[in-house]
């Protein structure tokens, strides 16, 4: 019959005795070995129908290599409908013998020959009916996948590596990534029975895309922290993140308590635009069956959390296998700054989500970059926090409320701009928060006290900043007009009215008298004051407000409060 092979080891003499088409088999060491074999098989052969016994190899009198190699056909999905072709079992041993010599075999061989398209003889003499009645695998989930019990290697962490493993292809697949070679270990640990069964019960579709708007990372400095980096995520993040500084933790082949610490001391101690951050860097004690932990309590929101009690503008995005809507939830409640969703093979996800889910991890990327200064912001208002924590205590009960609504100020300004990356207006009500905490300062008697408008003083009337006394109004600064704005400088000027005092004013007179600031000081001030006039006051809703236009602000605050 035409396209009937029986599978020959050159050891075996009950092949001898059968008249068909032989493909030698040479030693197979491991699953990676079984599958180039299998491939090679049917690229080689136009095989119909094939007798495989199943026991091969010089090390056949302890092992069931024929039965394995059953399995990588079934199990192979590039094969695709070449893989359903009837497979005739032969061998010496009884069925019921067979499965007692296999049963502490995690791959189960012997539970092929209970699927439909095998069948299994000890009589030779049968093979001929047995290749004539048999007509292969119908439907391979029913006929097949639903009678296997692939089980892992017994290690407790291996179902968290092959999620992971899984994840990390199926976004190369589909991106066309490129980031392994065909002999990397993540290649080769992908053609394990264990990972090849399930990638046959979640087959997604084999829709691929090109990312045609890669992100640039150019001078990004970003640590990824994941135990899993060395099954494919570094080499994945590696591609994504293009031309970044990327650094990692290594996770395997050391203890947890190790590497967490470490992962916790470089993620406070060192700079970071940005730190991607898997959820379950500790599998052994929190991937465990029937087990249902708080998504706080897992090491990675653990360390979440320590990162930003440190600094909360630091740039976290979470990297979990969970697709749970509250963990998800809880993760931003824990003030993640975004997540993506590992896809693993429980979940039988289509191109389009792959393609989605990554277009959502660009855009929170992206995001991220925008929003790495807030880690200034948060030093300087920190600063801020602890100065007022030590000197409210000795101030008036007035100055006690003013540190109170500053310190409101400072989280609801903080609170717009997280929201800015997305909407810059809020980076202009985050202005306005911050410029009203001066305007507040000024408006305290103790740094700047109007006592008529002829009679002004700052720093506890230490310093007359106005002056009336000679009989002329003498100001302490010089008024002037410019292009830019109105700004003052370090000069005597005569008025010959009294002006209405404003913020420009007020906030010139401390800078200079209490701060002993210079005209390049003043000028910077006078700047600043002209964005919250003409940007942000007065509906400049055509100008947005620039990254470098906060922070030169929040310099004025700190400078302010931390040295009153």
């Amino acid at each position: 019959m035409e396209g009937i092979f029986i599978i020959n080891d050159g050891l075996n003499p009950v092949i001898k005795e059968l008249d068909y088409n032989k493909i030698d088999f040479a030693e197979r060491k491991n699953a990676f070995d079984f599958d180039n074999f299998v491939v090679a098989m049917f690229s080689t052969y136009k095989v119909n129908k094939l007798i495989i016994p199943i026991r091969l190899g010089k090390y056949s009198t302890n092992s069931f290599n024929g039965l394995t190699l059953g399995l990588h056909i079934r199990l192979t999905n590039k094969l695709e409908e070449k893989r359903l072709i009837p497979l005739i079992f032969i061998g010496e041993e009884d069925l019921e013998e067979i499965l007692l010599l296999t049963q502490d075999n995690t791959d189960n061989p012997a539970y092929i020959l209970a699927t439909r398209g095998s069948v299994y003889t000890n009589d030779i003499s049968k093979v001929q009916h047995f290749l004539e009645e048999e007509k292969g695998v119908t439907n391979l989930e029913k006929d097949v996948l639903n009678h296997l019990k692939i089980l892992n290697s017994g290690e407790e962490s291996s179902h968290h590596s092959i999620a992971n493993i899984w994840g990390a292809l199926r976004l190369n697949e589909v991106l066309n990534l490129k980031a392994f070679p065909s002999n990397t270990d993540l290649i080769r640990k992908s053609k394990e029975l264990y990972f090849k069964f399930h990638t046959s019960i979640n087959t997604p579709d084999a829709t691929s895309y090109i990312d045609l708007n890669p992100i640039d990372c150019t001078d990004k400095r970003i640590l990824l922290i994941d135990d899993e980096e060395g099954n494919g995520w570094y080499s994945i993040m590696k591609i994504i993140l293009k031309n970044a500084d990327l650094h990692t933790i290594k996770f395997m082949g050391r203890s947890f308590d190790e590497a967490y610490a470490e992962a916790e001391f470089r993620s406070k101690k060192e700079e970071w635009d940005l730190i991607l951050l898997d959820l379950r860097l500790n599998p052994i004690k929190e991937d465990l069956p029937n087990q249902i932990m708080l998504t706080k309590d897992y090491s990675g929101s653990t360390l979440l959390q320590i990162i930003k009690e440190s600094n909360e503008g630091t740039q976290v995005i979470m990297l979990t296998a969970s697709n749970k809507a509250w963990n998800m939830k809880n993760l931003l409640d824990l003030k993640a700054d975004g997540y993506y969703i590992k896809e693993s093979p429980a979940y039988n996800f289509q191109s389009k989500f792959t393609k989605e889910n990554f277009d959502n991890l660009k855009s929170q990327i992206e995001n991220s970059f925008n929003l790495s200064y807030l880690k200034n912001v948060i030093h300087i208002t920190n600063q801020c926090k602890a100065f007022i924590s030590t000197n409210a205590p000795i101030r008036s009960d007035r100055y006690q409320m003013f540190y109170d609504r500053t310190l409101s100020a400072f989280e609801i300004a903080f609170e717009l701009l997280k929201k800015s990356g997305l909407d810059p207006k809020y980076r202009k009500l985050a202005y306005l928060t911050y410029f009203q905490i001066i305007e507040d300062y000024v408006f305290q008697k103790e740094n700047f006290e109007i006592v008529e408008k002829n009679q002004c003083y700052v720093d506890n009337r230490k310093i007359r900043v106005i002056d009336n006394s000679t009989g002329k109004l003498i100001w302490k600064l010089k008024f002037n007009k410019g292009s830019n704005g109105d700004y003052f400088t370090l000069d005597d000027e005569t008025k010959t009215e009294e002006p209405f005092i404003q913020t420009l004013a007020k906030v010139s007179f401390v800078l200079a008298f209490k701060f002993k600031q210079t005209n390049t000081q003043l000028l910077k001030w006078a700047e600043i004051n002209n964005v919250r006039n003409k940007k942000v006051g007065h509906g400049g809703n055509s100008y947005p407000v620039s990254v470098s236009e906060i922070l030169e602000l929040l310099e004025v605050i700190r400078l302010l409060l931390t040295n009153s």
